[in-house]
């Protein structure tokens, strides 16, 4: 999973036509090479992820890459909160918020997905509409295996957080 997660927050900046040239060299300088099928898999995987047209908009020019965020939760009465988000697009009256996601099983709706991954994006949907009053944020997670981007509802992924500062 990190080796697809550093792959996507790299490769993005150079020219399509290096990304072969250069994931090996991520990789191999970030200490991540392990056996040459594993190696091979990774560098598949991210290269069919960068090459879907329809995800091309959260890799483009104007999206953020390993965006660190903090803000105080106010369904947490306001405690501070801090992470990392793996890509953030900011559109005129928009956000979309990506969360990139290895696993191998992919949920095949958003009413499928873990728990803990809604309450992931409920955090951050939560601070960045502090952040961005103005804009509609939209929480995605975006399933390297298929490739696919999930979009959420942000109403949903807050009303997981509540629940769980309720608790």
């Amino acid at each position: 999973g990190s080796q697809i997660h550093l792959l996507l927050e790299k490769l993005p900046s150079f020219s399509p036509v290096e990304w072969p040239k250069r994931a090996v060299s991520i990789l191999e300088k970030h200490g991540l090479y392990e056996t040459e099928e594993d190696f091979n898999e990774t560098i598949r995987e991210t290269l069919a992820v960068l090459q879907d047209d329809t995800l091309s908009f959260v890799f483009s020019e104007d999206s953020l890459a390993e965006v660190s965020i903090s803000a105080p939760l106010k369904e947490f009465s306001n405690r501070l909160m801090s992470g990392t988000i793996d890509r953030l697009v900011v559109k005129e009256k928009e956000i979309f918020v990506v969360d990139f996601k290895t696993n191998r099983m992919v949920p095949e709706n958003p009413g499928m997905v873990p728990e803990g991954l809604l309450r992931q994006l409920g955090v951050y949907t939560s601070a960045l509409s502090q952040i961005y009053p103005n804009h509609q944020i939209k929480p995605c997670i975006l399933w390297t295996a298929k490739p696919m981007l999930m979009h959420l509802e942000a109403d949903e992924v807050i009303e997981v957080l509540r629940k769980l500062a309720d608790a």
